[in-house]
C-alpha cells in the first residue's frame, strides 16, 4: 500500500498506516537532535511551548548541514540519525503534547515520529 501524505497530519491518518506501508511525505518537516529533544522537554516542564507549533508536523531526527544563502538557511546535506538513545526523549515529548484530558494531540505527540 502507498500513501501520499502532507502535513499537518491527523491521528486518524496516522492510524491507517501499517508496517511496510510506503509513505511519501510532504509539507513541513523539521529536524531535532539530542539537544532539541532535551530543550522541548525542559521548556514543557516550565510550562513553556516550543518555538513552533509541532501539532501535525513530522520530525526527522537528523543531522543537517546548513548554509546561509541570501539571508535564508538552506540545507546542503542531511542524513538520518535514528540512534535508539533518543527514544526516551520522544516518549517524553509525546507525554508533554497531550491535552487536558490526557489525549494525544496529533503530530509529534501522536506517536508518529
Amino acid at each position: 500500500m502507498i500513501f501520499e501524505l502532507k502535513t499537518p497530519l491527523t491521528e486518524e491518518t496516522i492510524r491507517k498506516l501499517k508496517v511496510g506501508t510506503i509513505v511519501y511525505l510532504s509539507g513541513v518537516i523539521f529536524t531535532l537532535r539530542d539537544q532539541g529533544h532535551r530543550r522541548v522537554i525542559e521548556e514543557a516542564k516550565k510550562g513553556k511551548k516550543p518555538p513552533m507549533d509541532m501539532k501535525g508536523l513530522a520530525v526527522f531526527h537528523a543531522g543537517p548541514i546548513v548554509k546561509k544563502v541570501d539571508n535564508k538557511w538552506r540545507i546542503i546535506s542531511i542524513r538520518s540519525d535514528n540512534k535508539h538513545k533518543n527514544g526516551t526523549y520522544r516518549t517524553r515529548i509525546h507525554q508533554t503534547n497531550r491535552n487536558k484530558n490526557g489525549d494525544r494531540q496529533g503530530g509529534y505527540g501522536s506517536g508518529n515520529s
